[in-house]
């Protein structure tokens, strides 16, 4: 089969080392013959398979290689290590590098980046300027944007959602429909999950799990949420008791497990 594109002569601006690509045959829903492409090294960033492309005036270089169906555009940059392939969209001023790997239907925008030894794959989408990096992995339906951050071990996946300034660390896990936000912190092996929303300057951290229809946000030093006491110090939850005798009357909402 007829290459799907070259490299041209023309190079970047701001980095002579690299060149635009042209189309040199059709790709359906995507490309017309002789169309102007992005701008690479050489020839393993970009598959001649499939209908991955490179537009307007984004980058691929160093080892980084896009493949499948993967479309990247606007000044968007993949470089060093990365791995970008499947059903992917990296736009706008996103970054992508190291050896970080994005997959599957994700779509990274804005001034996202993905980097270290990140995973991100399945439907999640990553925008603004959040960060997901170190060995973290987000998969499912995830959102996550604005300045938030995944980082160290850390799991995000089901329907999350990480916003605003939250952060997520440790080996902590955040998933189902859960929504951290504000300047919240889910650190250590802490688990947030169900329909709990976490935000303000929450902190939470060793081995807590918060669930359900839980709202945490500690303004006070005692916040009481459907059911649920839980006590702060510093931001920090110390512990969280139930104050309903009728134990079935509610689902359990949220549960300190001591190391």
């Amino acid at each position: 089969m007829k290459p799907k594109y070259e490299i041209t002569n023309i190079q970047h601006p701001d980095n002579p080392k690299l060149f635009r690509i042209r189309a040199l045959r059709k790709i359906p829903g995507l490309l017309i013959t002789s169309e102007f492409g992005g701008y690479i090294e050489h020839l393993g960033n970009l598959s001649q398979t499939g209908s991955c492309w490179i537009s307007q005036d984004a980058r691929v270089y160093g080892n980084a290689r896009v493949s499948g169906e993967a479309h990247v555009s606007g000044e968007a940059q993949i470089y060093d290590h990365a791995q970008v392939s499947g059903n992917i969209w990296i736009s706008g001023e996103a970054r992508v590098f190291e050896k970080a790997k994005v997959y599957g239907n994700a779509q990274i925008h804005t001034s996202a980046q993905v980097y270290g030894n990140a995973r991100v794959y399945d439907d999640v989408r990553v925008s603004g300027n959040a960060r997901v990096y170190d060995r973290a992995s987000v998969f499912g339906d995830v959102h996550i944007f604005g300045n938030a951050q995944v980082m160290s071990k850390a799991q995000v996946f089901g329907h999350a959602h990480v916003f605003n300034n939250a952060q997520v660390l440790g080996k902590a896990k955040v998933f189902g429909d859960a929504w951290i936000n504000g300047n919240a912190v889910v650190r250590d092996n802490a688990k947030v999950f169900g329909c709990a929303h976490i935000l303000g300057d929450t902190i939470i951290d060793k081995n807590m799990e918060i669930l359900a229809e839980c709202y945490i946000k500690s303004t006070d030093q005692i916040y009481y949420a459907d059911g649920i006491t839980a006590y702060f110090d510093n931001h920090s939850i110390l512990y969280v008791s139930r104050n309903t005798p009728d134990i079935e009357h509610h689902k359990t909402l949220a549960r300190l497990k001591l190391s």
